[in-house]
């Protein structure tokens, strides 16, 4: 127990203190233990031999029948040879290792290579697709702007004819012999010709600045302004009325309303008188 070794099939071991051997003091302890060694020479193997890998176990001796730890038990292992295996397996797989690493690295390559021809050939044909496409897109543009061009001018050109269409039909009705009013929502005379201006007295400027209401005498049978409110967005009428000159005078005047959109939703009066 006091660590010296006392019998070894090593005679030259007899007499060793093992006391601070980290496998004897585990084994004094009660856990058995191996640890690899290497001795220069080694007479136990049949004959001397030299440079030996070793693994040393310890295992306690117990007293029979007690767990009393009396002794430690020290067992070499000659693993010089296994070592040796795994020395040249390992440097096998470093080679295995280095060969692998190799191929995988030209695999890459060649995979890389592949990749990028790859990778240049869907560009191309992603950048001949957005040509296609551009191709397509400006067909359709410059199409489109034909067409908008050709409604550009169709409606400048309707736009032209509807105001010469206008100004014929304001030339016909300022020229006309009858009295003419266009009246909005509110009553009031926003256009007037010529031939109302002589049955009234007023002037057009007058007249445009005021309400239908103004013109019409008191002793009227008919209200031609509430007439007229009724008509707005609907229909037409025909009705007669009495009007008021400017001098004061009474004339009696027939009225045919209709709504015409032309002016805009507004009303369009004729005048005659009487």
């Amino acid at each position: 127990l006091r660590g010296i070794t006392v019998y070894s099939s090593e005679h030259n071991q007899i007499g060793e203190d093992k006391s601070r051997n980290a496998g004897w003091n585990s084994a004094m302890a009660g856990k058995p233990a191996s640890q690899l060694a290497a001795r220069d020479t080694l007479s136990a193997f049949e004959g001397e031999v030299a440079n030996r890998d070793l693994i040393s176990s310890y295992v306690p001796v117990l007293a029979p029948g007690s767990g009393r730890i009396v002794a430690v038990f020290e067992v070499y292992s000659d693993v010089t040879q296994f070592l040796e295996r795994i020395n040249s397996t390992s440097s096998e797989i470093r080679d295995l290792s280095a060969a692998s690493q190799a191929q995988i690295e030209r695999a890459a390559a060649a995979n890389h290579a592949k990749v990028e021809a790859n990778t240049m050939l869907q560009l191309a044909t992603i950048i001949g697709l957005l040509a296609l496409l551009y191709l397509a897109l400006l067909l359709i543009v410059r199409h489109g702007q034909r067409i908008i061009d050709k409604q550009d001018f169709e409606r400048k050109q309707a736009h032209e004819a509807l105001r010469a269409s206008e100004e014929r039909y304001r030339t016909i009705l300022q020229t006309a012999m009858d009295g003419f009013w266009v009246v909005d929502m509110q009553g009031r005379l926003i256009e007037v010709n010529q031939a109302y201006c002589r049955m009234s007295g007023y002037s057009a400027q007058e007249l445009l600045s005021m309400r239908i209401a103004d013109l019409e005498a008191k002793e009227s049978v008919s209200d031609t302004a509430a007439r007229i409110e009724k008509l707005m967005g609907q229909g037409h009428d025909r009705f007669e009325s009495r009007h008021r000159r400017k001098d004061g005078s009474i004339f009696d005047v027939e009225i045919s309303v209709q709504h015409q959109s032309i002016h805009g939703g507004r009303l369009v009066a004729f005048i005659q008188n009487i």
